[in-house]
């Protein structure tokens, strides 16, 4: 079902590139360009030094407390914490990744991975307060405000996941595995510096790469959809909306609804991630973490975002 599925949406879209040869070439024009303008540039340079970070084989003393702390506070080891924050300054799908990562080389455990992909992929606060607090809300909303109820939306869904679906079984009964070193595991990647590097900047341009194509295709996705005569006005709309986050969230504030209105919608969205951020996700774990915990953390932390907006408002 899921090929007859895939192979009727390619011949669908197929048959719109070529019948709207038009809208589906500025349609890829912008998918390029927030590609070229805005990924390539801020996270490819962060996706190679931290592939060469996770590959250099330096044991790295952690102080006692500095342990005990990130696991009293977060469930987590050192290793999950540095996922965790980088997670959060540079946004989807980076999170995700370090974790699937980090899980791969075995400097955290399978679990600790999975409760980390729940909270740790998440729009980064320079994206919250440059596009969409600035360009998309004009500057009308505070930074606290944009940034607030989606941190905690992220706190009340880790500790529903850490106490009541993994129920502390992440970093403690890992314990044994962080003495206060941190070390590798044995690869049987060159060692040299020069073939270390050429790995991950090699390894960087693949994972870039591969988002490009997501967003690509969905940018193309997006005309199709809001030509197809069969959908109803308001599915079409909350599809073009949930597609792709950076479009969504302009297409939000271009309607005509009240101001608090596009400020929920837009923060719900923000939180969801869109469509094309999951896809990217699930590229990213490439088959080293399960999809569904980032899945249905996802779709909680929405509902949660959304609740704490009304409550605050």
């Amino acid at each position: 079902m899921k090929k007859k599925l895939l192979f009727a949406g390619t011949c669908l879209l197929l048959l719109f590139l070529l019948t709207n040869p038009g809208p589906a070439l500025l349609a890829a024009k912008d998918g390029l360009s927030l590609w070229l303008n805005t990924l390539l540039p801020t996270l490819l340079p962060f996706l190679i030094l931290t592939g060469l970070l996770l590959h250099i084989q330096l044991p790295v003393k952690i102080p006692g407390f500095c342990i005990r702390l990130c696991h009293i506070l977060f469930g987590l080891s050192p290793w999950g914490m540095y996922a965790f924050l980088f997670g959060k300054l540079l946004g989807f799908p980076v999170g995700a990744k370090l974790a699937a990562d980090l899980t791969y080389t075995g400097k955290i455990s399978r679990q600790e991975g999975e409760y980390l992909l729940t909270f740790c992929s998440n729009p980064s606060p320079a994206f919250l307060l440059t596009y969409l607090g600035q360009t998309c809300l004009k500057g009308r909303y505070s930074a606290s405000r944009l940034l607030l109820p989606l941190l905690l939306a992220d706190l009340c869904c880790m500790l529903f996941f850490r106490f009541f679906v993994y129920k502390g079984q992440t970093a403690a009964d890992q314990m044994q595995l962080y003495p206060g070193t941190i070390t590798e595991k044995k690869t049987s990647q060159a060692r040299s510096t020069g073939a270390l590097l050429d790995v991950c900047i090699m390894n960087g341009f693949e994972t870039i790469t591969r988002l490009g194509g997501y967003i690509l295709l969905f940018s193309v996705l997006s005309p199709c959809i809001s030509q197809c005569p069969l959908i109803p006005d308001t599915i079409r709309e909350i599809l073009l909306c949930i597609m792709e986050l950076t479009t969504g969230l302009h297409r939000i504030t271009s309607l005509c609804l009240p101001e608090y209105t596009i400020y929920l919608a837009s923060m719900t969205l923000s939180s969801f991630g869109g469509l094309c951020v999951a896809a990217q996700t699930k590229s990213v774990l490439d088959g080293r973490l399960p999809f569904f915990p980032y899945a249905s953390a996802k779709c909680l932390s929405t509902i949660l975002t959304l609740c704490i907006l009304l409550l605050w408002i």
